[in-house]
C-alpha cells in the first residue's frame, strides 16, 4: 500500500491562492520515472493528468477534485518489449496526450510515440499508439489547443521535425523538418498559429536560438530565422511561453558569457521581437509563465560562497514584470543557500506555474522539493514537499522523481 505523507506548515496568509499544507502520495514505482522541463502535471476543468514510464509501459493517472483525489493507474502502452521513456503531457477540454520516446535499454533505435484520450483518461479511452518516426534522445514536446494538437522533437541526424493534427490526434500530417538542432526543443499553439524554438547547439559557431512559425495549423512554416545571432551572443535553452488571452509570445533563453538569463516577447505571432533583455544576472535553467499583468522568469542563481568564494551554489530565484516585461522586480531569492553545488542535467531546474492571478514555482534544496504559491506576483513561504528532483506544478498539484526510483505527486491546499 502507497504511503500518504502531510506536509503541514503555518504561515502568515498572502492571499487564497496560497498553499498552506500539501498531501504528498507516491504514485508509481520502483523504477518509475519522469522527465525534465515540466508538462507533468497537466491540468484541465478540475482535473489533473500525471504519469510516468515504467520499463515498457506508460502510466498516466488522473487526479480529480482539482487534483485532491487521485484515480487509479492506467497503461496507455507497455506490451512492448522496448523500455518506454521521456513522457510529456498535455490537455485540453477532455482530451488528454502521451507523448514518448521507445527504444533500447541503452537508448538506441528510439522511435517517437503519441497516444489519445478523449474521456479525460480513463482506461479503455485511449488509442492504439502512433509512431511518428525515428527520434534521438534529445526531450520531445507536445502542445494542445482546441482539437489541434502538435508534436515536436529531435531525429536522429539532427533534425528538427514537427507534425501535426487538428482532429484531437487521430491523423497526423506527415513530419515537417524545420532545421538542424541539438535538443532544447519547445512548441506552444494558439489555433491556427503554431511557435516552434530550438536550440542548435555546437552545429553552429555561436549557438543560437531559432525560432519557426505556422499560421496555417502546422500544415507549413514559411517563417524560420535565427532570433538570437547578433555575432556575440551564445544563447541556449529556450523556453517559450504563450498568453492564450493576449496571444503575446514570451521567450527566455540563457546565456555564458556572461552568464545570465535573457527575455524578449513578440506581440505580432513572432514576426517581430523585442530587443533581448537581461533580466537575471549569473543565471542557469531560465524558465518564463506569461500570465498577463504579471510575467515570472524563475532562475537558479549562481552563487558564490566560502572564504574566497570558490564554491558554488545554485539557488532558486525569481523576478516579476508587471508592466508587460517593460521594466522587471529586484530579483527575489526564494531558497537563500541550497547546498546544491553541482548541476546534472536539469535535475534541479525551477519550474513556474501561472494562471488566472495564481502562481506556483517548485524548487530544489539540498534536501528536496519545496514549492512555493501566492497570486499576483505574491508568493508564501515555500512549504517542504519531501526528497527529490525533477520537480514541477501545475494547479493545486506538483510531481517529483523522489529516491529510490518513486514518483510522488502531491495535492496542496
Amino acid at each position: 500500500m502507497l504511503r500518504i505523507l502531510t506536509a503541514l506548515c503555518v504561515l502568515a496568509p498572502v492571499g487564497a491562492q496560497a498553499f498552506s499544507q500539501c498531501t504528498v502520495t507516491p504514485i508509481g514505482g520502483p523504477s518509475a520515472f519522469i522527465v525534465e522541463e515540466a508538462s507533468n502535471p497537466v491540468v484541465s476543468g478540475g482535473i489533473a493528468y500525471t504519469g510516468y514510464t515504467k520499463g515498457s509501459s506508460v502510466i498516466v493517472i488522473a487526479a480529480t477534485d482539482n487534483g485532491a483525489t487521485l484515480g487509479d493507474p492506467v497503461t496507455v502502452s507497455g506490451s512492448g518489449s522496448h523500455r518506454a521513456r521521456h513522457l510529456r503531457l498535455s490537455t485540453v477540454d477532455n482530451r488528454v496526450y502521451a507523448a514518448w520516446q521507445e527504444g533500447d535499454e541503452d537508448g538506441k533505435n528510439l522511435k517517437m510515440l503519441f497516444a489519445a484520450s478523449r474521456d479525460h483518461a480513463l482506461a479503455g479511452s485511449w488509442d492504439a499508439p502512433t509512431e511518428l518516426g525515428a527520434s534521438a534522445t534529445d526531450i520531445a514536446q507536445v502542445a494542445s489547443d482546441a482539437s489541434n494538437v502538435h508534436v515536436v522533437w529531435v531525429m536522429p541526424n539532427d533534425d528538427i521535425a514537427v507534425v501535426s493534427s487538428t482532429d484531437s490526434g487521430r491523423r497526423f500530417d506527415a513530419p515537417i523538418i524545420l532545421g538542424k538542432g541539438t535538443g532544447e526543443v519547445v512548441v506552444a499553439s494558439e489555433g491556427k498559429h503554431v511557435y516552434v524554438a530550438w536550440e542548435t547547439g555546437n552545429l553552429t559557431p555561436t549557438r543560437d536560438v531559432m525560432f519557426a512559425v505556422s499560421s496555417d495549423f502546422g500544415k507549413t512554416f514559411p517563417s524560420i530565422a535565427d532570433i538570437s545571432n547578433d555575432g556575440k551572443r551564445n544563447a541556449r535553452e529556450p523556453i517559450l511561453s504563450l498568453n492564450h488571452e493576449t496571444g503575446r509570445l514570451s521567450l527566455v533563453w540563457r546565456e555564458d558569457d556572461p552568464v545570465q538569463g535573457v527575455y524578449l516577447q513578440s506581440k505580432d505571432n513572432g514576426k517581430t521581437w523585442s530587443k533581448p533583455k537581461v533580466v537575471a544576472d549569473s543565471a542557469r535553467q531560465v524558465m518564463v509563465q506569461d500570465d498577463n499583468a504579471y510575467i515570472y522568469v524563475t532562475y537558479l542563481l549562481v552563487a558564490q560562497t566560502g572564504k574566497k568564494h570558490q564554491n558554488l551554489d545554485y539557488q532558486t530565484s525569481l523576478v516579476v514584470s508587471t508592466d508587460g516585461g517593460k521594466t522587471w522586480s529586484e530579483p527575489k531569492n526564494l531558497t537563500g543557500p541550497s547546498g546544491i553545488s553541482h548541476l546534472h542535467n536539469d535535475d534541479d531546474r525551477p519550474i513556474p506555474w501561472a494562471l488566472n492571478g495564481k502562481i506556483r514555482i517548485t524548487g530544489i534544496e539540498a534536501d528536496g522539493v519545496h514549492i512555493w504559491s501566492g497570486e499576483k506576483g505574491h508568493l508564501r513561504d515555500g512549504i517542504y514537499l519531501g526528497p527529490g528532483i525533477l520537480a514541477s506544478p501545475q494547479g493545486n498539484s506538483a510531481v517529483w522523481q523522489a529516491p529510490g526510483s518513486v514518483v510522488n505527486y502531491a495535492s496542496c491546499r
